[in-house]
């Protein structure tokens, strides 16, 4: 898998809009922000496992959990982040991770982690 890093590219057969956008909220959002560096990593983690999950998925499915991403590193950069919207984002990664079985399940605990996370910060 790639690693998502600032400037790196993704490198896979995910759909190049998907890939983009995943990349894209990672550097942009994640990589620029001033989160722990255990929130960062995690988050670049979960972006190569959402890159993962999306390869698995039909397209417009593997465009939700890139848009689920996206928002997730949004509210994950805020000082106080949104319980009920970066948890519906965390609910529909989990969900599409549930619909590949064991190839998604990277996903879901990645997911956990950045919850218990954005639960303290709240």
């Amino acid at each position: 898998m790639t690693n998502f890093g600032r400037g790196n590219t993704f490198n896979g057969k995910v759909n190049a809009t998907i890939a983009g956008s995943i990349q894209s909220s990672f550097n942009e959002t994640v990589q620029s922000s001033v989160m722990t560096e255990e929130l960062k990593g995690l988050l670049g983690q979960l972006a190569q496992a959402v890159a993962g999950l999306a390869e698995q998925l039909p397209s417009e499915e593997g465009e939700a959990a890139a848009s689920d991403y996206k928002e997730l590193t949004k509210e994950a950069n805020k000082a106080k982040p949104d319980r009920r919207r970066w948890e519906f984002s965390i609910e529909g990664l989990k969900k599409a991770a549930q619909n590949v079985g064991a190839i998604g399940q990277p996903v879901i605990d990645l997911a956990v982690k950045i919850a218990a996370i954005l639960a303290v910060k709240a």
